[in-house]
């Protein structure tokens, strides 16, 4: 009876292993990597488009600044739609808003003051919109955010028949900065984040319902933070 080497044994028995794992590994490498330029041909075409200039049934803000809020006001005051959302505010902070930017008797504000993320910010306003019946929604958000914002709003909203248009809000980091070292940076964070938004909505879609400790405070997401993304 021949006997078998323990060396040579573990060499035949492994070496097609090597191989399978070699290919799995070449397959997610290529995978990814569509994923990335689909995602960098994505924010090209987004960033592209011209700002919508059409009426809505509802103006969507998702807060992050005064000039998101303050165009958000200024469309709706000019007529672009008879509802407005600032998400998130609760009622002092509308108040606030309302005597600043002077908002109209014929201008409903709509309440959400719930919101964490970004992520967040879509799944409450696709609340918003399923209660009230909404089928059209205008957007507003910084440019470099629209993206990410788009994208999660139309994710949440598939299969509603709700149409959304955007508007980016430029000036500061705005659309017209994007071009320089500090606008390239701010993009690459935002593609970065959309990857954590997606898994947001992976979790959500597993669980059926939000977590209940901020994300924003997790440790785990704070230091995958710090290794991924460029601070200002």
């Amino acid at each position: 009876m021949r006997a078998f080497s323990p060396v040579l044994e573990k060499t035949c028995f492994s070496q097609p292993h090597r191989k399978i794992v070699f290919k799995i590994v070449i397959f997610l490498v290529l995978l990814i990597g569509l994923i990335i330029v689909g995602e960098i041909i994505y924010f090209h075409q987004i960033l592209s488009n011209n700002v919508s200039s059409e009426t809505s049934e509802l103006i969507v803000v998702f807060a992050g600044g005064a000039k998101r809020t303050e165009t958000g006001y200024a469309l709706a005051n000019s007529g672009y739609a008879p509802c407005l959302v600032i998400s998130p505010a609760d009622q002092e902070a509308l108040k606030v808003y309302d005597r600043k930017h002077r908002r109209p008797s014929t201008v409903r504000c709509i309440v959400e003051d719930k919101a964490r993320t970004t992520f967040e910010n879509a799944v409450y306003t696709r609340k918003i919109i399923a209660e009230h019946g909404f089928k059209s929604v205008l957007l507003v958000t910084s440019s470099y955010h629209l993206p990410r914002s788009y994208f999660l709003l139309k994710v949440l909203l598939l299969g509603n028949n709700v149409k959304i248009r955007a508007f980016g809000v430029t000036g500061g980091t705005g659309k017209n900065d994007l071009r320089s070292w500090r606008g390239k940076k701010i993009i690459y964070n935002e593609m970065v984040k959309l990857w954590g938004s997606t898994g947001e909505l992976l979790i959500y879609k597993i669980r059926g319902c939000l977590p209940e400790e901020n994300p924003k405070q997790i440790a785990f997401l704070k230091y995958m933070k710090s290794l991924f993304l460029f601070f200002h």
